[in-house]
């Protein structure tokens, strides 16, 4: 029976499911939605996660963990970015987020290196940007090898523009700078 697998993505203004089940050749996209939960509303003066956009966000991982019951899904990787990062009330969230979530759960806050690298592999793994681990595609006008990066691969740039942050990564089939 094929593994299936959901990353959650607790952003600044909004929360991403995405549900996988292992194929074959890949994976196969089972479910793929957001919902705006505006965790960050008015957070820039206090830095302070505000309770109605944290009421918000629980209700959005209420109903993802049904639709990963649902999915019978195996593995659920979440992660939060940049406004958790920075609330200085992070760990109440935190502690909040863990009384909704369930066992099969790995519940992190990314480092501005980690988002950037993630949003990186995002783009250079992306089955419709780089079709098949063996084949060369082109992104942008440029050929890249989507196997084994050269010298003579391009670099890709990645600019990820979010609700509280902004990276940027550059590289081949990693991130070199960012």
């Amino acid at each position: 029976m094929p593994v299936s697998v959901a990353v959650i993505d607790i952003g600044s203004n909004s929360v991403l499911l995405l549900i996988g089940e292992r194929a074959s050749s890949g994976w196969r996209i089972l479910l793929d939605t957001a919902r705006i939960t505006r965790l960050g509303e008015d957070f820039s003066q206090s830095q302070t996660l505000q309770s109605q956009a944290i009421e918000r966000t629980l209700n959005a991982l209420t109903e993802y963990f049904a639709m990963c019951r649902a999915h019978r899904v195996e593995r659920v990787i979440a992660v939060a970015t940049a406004v958790v990062r920075q609330a200085r009330n992070r760990e109440v969230f935190m502690e909040k987020v863990l009384q909704v979530v369930s066992s099969v759960t790995e519940f992190t806050v990314l480092s501005e290196s980690e988002e950037a690298r993630y949003s990186f592999l995002s783009v250079v793994r992306d089955p419709d940007l780089f079709v098949g681990r063996d084949a060369d595609a082109t992104v942008g006008g440029f050929v890249a090898s989507a196997s084994s990066p050269t010298n003579n691969t391009p670099l890709l740039a990645v600019l990820d523009i979010g609700g509280g942050s902004v990276e940027v990564a550059l590289g081949r089939e990693e991130v070199q700078h960012w």
